[in-house]
């Protein structure tokens, strides 16, 4: 079974994420005798124009909690949970468990009190606006040359 989650094909190449990878990473696999070169630690492949322009406007990281204060990520998590605790309280025995179970690395289990399930999404919420944080801040300290 592939656990590859493909965001770009075509004829040559494969541009995809794994599917069991937690970060924002990427890989090209190219065919058809790609050129490269490499030396002890060092990999180059030429990446025809035609996949380049393919590729070079997917962008996986939305940032979508890196401009977030810490009061908005508050807000976000107890309308979250308060959402998620309503759709448990309102679901059968039979859903219940799948429900709690959904959403657990985020909030913890959903029959947790409130407070507990608003601590694990503050938390969750926080890491991932460092983690876009750093992305973004090592992205851009990075050199580019418009020619």
């Amino acid at each position: 079974m592939s656990t590859k989650s493909t965001l770009a094909y075509g004829e040559g190449f494969h541009f995809y994420q794994e599917l069991l990878d937690n970060s924002f990473d990427v890989h090209l696999e190219l065919t058809n005798n790609p050129e490269y070169s490499a030396s002890n630690g060092n990999v180059s492949i030429t990446i025809p124009a035609d996949i380049w322009e393919a590729i070079r406007h997917i962008s996986l990281c939305k940032f979508e909690y890196a401009d977030l204060s810490d009061d908005q990520l508050l807000a976000l998590a107890e309308k979250e949970v308060d959402k998620r605790i309503d759709e448990y309280n309102k679901a059968n025995d039979n859903l219940k468990e799948w429900i709690s179970l959904s959403g657990s690395l985020i909030f913890g289990r959903a029959n947790s009190s409130r407070e507990d399930q608003i601590h694990f999404a503050l938390k969750h919420y926080k890491d991932k606006r460092q983690e876009e944080l750093y992305i973004r801040n090592k992205a851009n300290s990075y050199k580019t040359y418009d020619g």
